[in-house]
């Protein structure tokens, strides 16, 4: 376990039933740290880079090296570029020793190339339904970034191997932090983490000092190997990869929360499924973590 570096420290707890977990939700709709689970799954006794290495290296994954870009109208776009690599190649990367971005293997492709990967998890069964369920892999080394936004969705993210930071600040400074939407349903930016109009993709570079939109973050924290967090739903984050790090994340709507959406949520829901199968022979998985 890190120590807290500053804001509020955040509430820990063992691994929760589902009817004590919607327990603790209603009593706060806080992130909160979930201890002494990973360690009983599958994957604790696998996942690592060695392993990966040894086992799954010659697969071919797409990498990574794309930010959200400022543009004009109320939508954000992206800049950079993915390029196919072995899975062994990108790993031996993150190690080489060599200064530099070495990208990022992130969303589904990996669950999706290996399957079998999905029953190393175990993750706690806080959905209802299983279709409104989606789990992505986040695989990147020191430096790696994600720019601030918040996610219209719960959130479980759980840490096999190395070291992320996360800055945490409560949907109430959702006007401060000046939302962008992005060109896909699941994430709303903070322009104040955008890449300017024009700019280059280091024009983003990270800093995690920085403090965006005047608002200091309500937590943050360093989330370790073990360890998995719980973003609730609308609350922003932006993550540092501080060491090589493979993680997985569950990410769910509940029934409540969609009935309660509905109007807006479910049609981009279909629409995103759809667009998302008819893109299957392509490169997967639009999100950063």
């Amino acid at each position: 376990m890190q120590p807290q570096r500053a804001g509020r420290t955040i509430a820990r707890h063992p691994a929760l039933s589902k009817s004590d977990f919607y327990d603790v939700l209603r009593r706060s709709e806080e992130p909160f740290i979930i201890e002494n689970a990973v360690q009983t799954w599958p994957a604790w006794d696998k996942w690592s880079f060695p392993w990966f290495r040894r086992v799954h290296g010659d697969i071919v994954l797409p990498v990574e090296w794309l930010r959200y870009i400022r543009q004009t109208g109320s939508t954000a776009g992206r800049i950079g570029r993915v390029e196919n690599k072995s899975f062994g190649g990108f790993i031996d990367s993150l190690f080489d020793g060599t200064p530099g971005d070495k990208g990022y293997v992130i969303g589904a492709d990996l669950l999706r190339k290996i399957p079998n990967l999905l029953d190393d998890t175990r993750f706690p069964h806080y959905h209802q339904i299983d279709q409104l369920v989606e789990r992505l892999a986040f695989i990147g080394g020191r430096g790696t970034y994600t720019q601030l936004h918040y996610d219209r969705a719960h959130n479980i993210h759980a840490v096999f191997a190395g070291r992320k930071r996360w800055q945490l600040y409560n949907p109430a400074s959702k006007r401060r932090l000046s939302p962008v939407k992005l060109g896909f349903v699941w994430s709303v930016a903070s322009d104040h983490d955008l890449v300017p109009v024009g700019g280059k993709i280091e024009d983003v570079a990270g800093d995690p000092e920085a403090v965006l939109g005047g608002v200091a973050p309500d937590y943050d924290l360093d989330l370790v190997a073990g360890e998995m967090l719980f973003v609730p739903y609308g609350w922003w984050h932006r993550v540092l990869t501080v060491e090589p790090s493979i993680a997985v994340n569950y990410w769910w709507w509940p029934l409540a929360m969609v009935a309660r959406r509905a109007p807006f949520l479910l049609p981009q829901l279909v629409a995103s499924r759809v667009k998302d199968s008819l893109r299957q022979p392509l490169r997967r998985g639009y999100y950063t973590k």
